[in-house]
């Protein structure tokens, strides 16, 4: 997803919460910005460090900076794995300037392909995810941390993309239904492929709704801005 922004006075600075090794930070540097982050992950954060950049290690139910420091902060399937999801985006509304944007991305719950496999959905991904969000529960959230200029959009995984994302989650879903009972059997993995593969039909023929995609992406600023049409 892209969004419209609007360019600020100054050198705008930015946070990826949850950054990894800091692809995004060099992207955002090159760019023009001012770019930090957090990661929990000590060989990610080593290695973005080795690079110059500015990585930070993750606090519970803090981040480490001013108040009013950032013009931008991004959490890219962050939120999922968090275990008080409220505690951060708090301290996200904290440490963002008047006007200042949040761009989140997760999981969505309600999405079609989410029914389709039901306990089976790849993106439930226990024990990793911790937490589960629709559009309207992901909104009532950020309002009660304090943000009121909120969008929300989802979109879905291309079945066939070049990194085929969407194959190998059809595998990770297939193993899970093999492997749920004791004792799999030759016959046991022709329904799991018939599971899979029907529903993966499916998928690629469905009528795609606003909240039907997967991916569930929300635009929160203090001020007015729009997702890029």
């Amino acid at each position: 997803m892209t969004a419209a922004f609007k360019s600020l006075p100054g050198k705008p600075r930015f946070l990826d919460y949850g950054c990894g090794a800091g692809h995004k930070l060099i992207e955002k540097i090159n760019e023009g910005w001012d770019a930090f982050g957090v990661e929990i992950d000590d060989n990610a954060r080593r290695t973005g460090r080795e690079l110059g950049l500015d990585i930070r290690a993750a606090q519970k139910n803090r981040i480490d900076f001013a108040d009013d420091y950032f013009d931008e902060i991004h959490l890219n399937n962050v939120l999922e794995h968090l275990h008080e999801p409220v505690a951060i985006l708090t301290e996200v509304y904290r440490c963002l300037k008047g006007g200042g944007r949040l761009w989140i991305e997760v999981p969505n719950i309600e999405s079609y392909d989410a029914q389709l496999y039901g306990p089976l959905w790849r993106h439930l991904d226990v024990p990793l995810h911790l937490n589960h969000f629709a559009p309207d529960t992901l909104d009532a959230m950020l309002r009660q941390c304090g943000f009121d200029e909120i969008q929300t959009r989802t979109s879905d995984i291309p079945p066939l993309n070049f990194k085929l994302y969407y194959i190998k989650g059809l595998y990770t879903v297939l193993k899970k239904y093999y492997f749920s009972k004791v004792g799999p059997s030759p016959l046991r993995l022709t329904r799991g492929l018939y599971f899979v593969l029907s529903r993966y039909i499916k998928y690629i023929f469905h009528r795609k709704t606003k909240n039907s995609g997967a991916l569930l992406q929300v635009l929160c600023e203090k001020g007015e801005t729009s997702f890029s049409t």
